[in-house]
């Protein structure tokens, strides 16, 4: 889990809001998540497979 300090630091670090920061990481976590998980691709909330480059 990604807390308040971390935000802040990373928001200071990349220059955005914390807010813009939020809407990049909404958008990229999924498919890094499936690129780096050890079982692979993360099953998404809706129980089905997230479609990424690698996925066939």
């Amino acid at each position: 889990m990604i807390g308040e300090k971390t935000l802040d630091d990373l928001a200071v670090r990349t220059g955005m809001s914390r807010d813009r920061l939020l809407e990049v990481l909404e958008r990229k976590l999924p498919a890094i998540m499936d690129r780096f998980a050890p079982r692979g691709p993360a099953a998404r909330r809706d129980g089905h497979r997230a479609a990424g480059p690698d996925h066939r």
